[in-house]
């Protein structure tokens, strides 16, 4: 084979990679959400399980906040890479731990009865008034960070990346 062969066959090469990128993003998108929900599902980090609450309910550790955080990650796809996400305000605080003062707004709180069957029904409204309080959460990781990366999610990664790119360029 001579040099421009190939330099020919590099180019095509290049061209499959670029092509079938946005596809490549879309599986690694994949691949971090499912080892979010993993976490969640294990209630652990790396093999390790989280610390268990200091009165066991019995229940997830994480069971009132875990439908609405554990289902809001999201995956962004972007030109050069993805990005697995939520807007959920308060997942960093359960992530990362949070000690410290926390102010809450007036709102007002409903009363409801059940009425069974998934039924309820409004039974009167009540103002409460805004207050602060102190608030102490313990850190249970269930997503990566700059400070604390996963081992486990960048050989997941590499792997989907190797098996991605096997076909496309012909590799053994």
């Amino acid at each position: 084979m001579n040099f421009d062969e190939m330099n020919k066959q590099l180019k095509e090469m290049a061209d499959k990679v670029k092509t079938q990128m946005p596809n490549l993003y879309k599986e690694l998108g994949i691949v971090g959400e499912r080892f979010v929900l993993q976490n969640f599902d294990n209630q652990s980090w790396e093999g390790t399980e989280w610390k268990a609450l200091k009165t066991p309910t019995g229940r997830n550790i994480l069971h009132g906040v875990v439908p609405k955080l554990r289902n809001s990650f999201k995956t962004n796809l972007m030109p050069d890479g993805v990005e697995v996400y939520t807007n959920v305000l308060y997942a960093k605080a359960h992530n990362e731990g949070f000690k410290g003062r926390v102010n809450v707004k007036a709102h007002e709180r409903s009363k409801f009865s059940n009425l069974g069957k998934g039924k309820k029904k409004k039974l009167s409204t009540g103002k409460v008034n805004g207050f602060s309080r102190n608030m102490n959460l313990k850190k249970r990781q269930f997503a990566p960070t700059d400070s604390y990366p996963s081992q486990t999610l960048q050989n997941e990664a590499n792997k989907t990346i190797e098996n991605f790119f096997k076909p496309i360029l012909n590799l053994k």
